[in-house]
């Protein structure tokens, strides 16, 4: 939200499904008129059709299961107007934490869970083509970077993109 607020829009909808992450955003944000913060699921969100220009989609994807995933993209599509931008980034199975599948356990393709319950999933570039294809344009761009200097060779991979309607 800090980047955000630093490109001065009109109005931002951020919206999270976890009561306690609204609770502490709004204190956090208390003084920004033109923020609301929603309490929804990405699924079903409570907007009329095509009602947004920009949607920045960052790391919730993988926070559902390939259902939910397929629901949410196609609710994403619903919301957004004609000539609209969606900006993409999630995790990749190229990711450091792919790799780390103790205390996870498989439940589908790339997908996990984690001991303390949370779905991850890790896309393929292909996957994330094909939940957007309904789309005109995708633009996607893997990027792999090291966030932390250690001895231990703990590559970030993602994938960012910008998804037109």
């Amino acid at each position: 939200l800090l980047s955000l607020l630093k490109q001065k829009p009109t109005k931002i909808f951020a919206i999270d499904f976890s009561s306690e992450a609204i609770k502490i955003s709004k204190k956090l944000f208390k003084k920004e008129k033109n923020i609301s913060f929603i309490k929804s699921s990405v699924t079903k969100m409570p907007f009329k059709d095509e009602s947004f220009d920009i949607i920045i989609s960052r790391y919730i994807l993988n926070n559902l299961n390939e259902k939910e995933r397929k629901k949410a993209v196609h609710e994403l599509y619903r919301l957004l107007k004609n000539d609209g931008k969606i900006f993409f980034e999630d995790f990749s199975i190229e990711d450091f934490r792919y790799n780390s599948k103790n205390k996870q356990k498989l439940i589908e393709n790339n997908t996990f869970t984690k001991e303390n319950g949370i779905i991850c999933h890790f896309f393929e570039k292909k996957e994330i083509e094909n939940l957007f294809n309904k789309f005109s344009r995708l633009k996607i761009k893997k990027i792999s970077f090291q966030p932390i200097k250690l001895k231990l060779n703990l590559n970030r991979v993602i994938f960012s993109g910008i998804i037109e309607k």
